[in-house]
């Protein structure tokens, strides 16, 4: 999904793999987000939203290119979580 919101592009990933038994599909979202966060401009902000429990090795990636995680344990305070991402809070 792409948002554009306070003249800031947003893009958003939502997923239901299992990424704990298959890395390669969460390798591929991110790099995937990477690339359009890059496409977009400096100011453009991404976020993987996944309905289950990820790794560390997949949250240090998303970190590390400055992608925004929202999963399984967050999804209940979801709706507080984009507004405070979109809003730059």
């Amino acid at each position: 999904m792409l948002l554009l919101a306070n003249n800031v592009s947003h893009v958003l990933e939502c997923k239901t793999a299992n990424f704990a038994k298959n890395e390669d599909k969460a390798g591929d979202a991110l790099y995937k987000l990477e690339s359009l966060k890059k496409l977009g401009g400096l100011r453009t902000k991404a976020m993987l939203l996944s309905y289950r429990e990820l790794t560390g090795k997949i949250r240090n990636r998303a970190e590390g290119a400055q992608i925004k995680i929202i999963e399984q344990k967050d999804l209940s305070g979801m709706k507080t979580l984009l507004e405070k991402w979109v809003n730059g809070r």
